[in-house]
């Protein structure tokens, strides 16, 4: 899985990239490069099995669905998979609700902002995959002090980064965005945004290692619970705010859901702790 990620995002980079000078239209571009990066990935992920690079082969005997694994493959993905779903919903409701109260330069300002917070969400992402065997190695273990360990420096890391990431987006927004634009009047929407947007971005780290640590613990449906209240929350803010404060209400609904997410995560994980014992 994390072999073939990885290649996908790459390819993806790569391809649209290579895509970007040989096609005119945007929307297809885009498509065409998301496509070639999927099947770049299909075919590295094939060969580094069927070459043997891996200690795990592939056969047909093996390709069987088993009604058991099938239930235990969906209970740790639906999670991360209604994640993206939900993801998707809120990126539409930003594009029509900032094309409406802020006009072009309101989206394009997200699309610089997003642009940017993938960067920014890639490392998490990362602390949090590797936490995962940690934590549910060491509590089939019963080692709960490691467990404990694992997860402190999980957060304390997430943290620390996106602490960081605040603060540099605080001060140097302009600076940032300088690499996607020279526009000033859409660097100053760029730079307010960022401001809003992150203004409760460590509180986000809690949400987003929790739900990794819950998957590694087995509490698949407690994730799953937590993320769809997260991002219904998240979507009825969305929905809200703007109505009253305008382009400003669409970026008040990240700090608001990362403060919301972060402490109901913080709670879960306390709770949870208390059984590791």
């Amino acid at each position: 899985g994390h072999v073939g990620d990885g290649a996908r995002r790459g390819a993806e980079r790569s391809a649209r990239l290579a895509v970007h000078h040989r096609s005119r239209h945007g929307g297809r571009r885009r498509s065409l490069g998301t496509a070639l990066s999927q099947l770049f990935a299909l075919l590295w992920t094939l060969a580094f099995y069927l070459l043997r690079k891996s200690e795990l082969r592939l056969s047909l005997r093996c390709l069987r669905p088993q009604l058991q694994n099938v239930r235990e493959m969906l209970g740790v993905g639906m999670s991360p998979f209604l994640l993206n779903i939900f993801f998707s919903v809120m990126l539409a409701l930003f594009n029509v609700l900032l094309g409406s109260h802020g006009g072009e330069l309101a989206v394009s300002a997200m699309g610089i902002f997003f642009g940017i917070d993938s960067l920014l969400f890639m490392p998490v992402t990362g602390i949090g995959e590797g936490t995962m065997p940690v934590v549910g190695y060491n509590y089939g273990a019963h080692s709960f002090a490691r467990v404990r360990l694992a997860v402190r420096l999980a957060l304390a890391a997430s943290i620390a980064w996106y602490t960081v990431s605040e603060v540099v987006a605080f001060v140097w927004p302009e600076t940032l965005a300088s690499f996607f634009t020279t526009d000033a009047e859409l660097l100053r929407q760029t730079a307010r945004s960022m401001r809003i947007g992150y203004a409760a971005l460590p509180l986000g780290a809690v949400a987003v290692i929790g739900c990794y640590v819950l998957e590694a613990l087995g509490r698949a449906k407690t994730s799953f619970i937590f993320n769809v209240f997260r991002q219904s929350l998240s979507i009825a803010l969305l929905i809200v705010l703007p109505r009253f404060l305008g382009t400003d209400g669409v970026w008040l609904t990240l700090p608001a859901a990362d403060v919301i997410g972060g402490a109901s995560m913080a709670f879960l994980l306390h709770r949870e702790s208390q059984t590791w014992v």
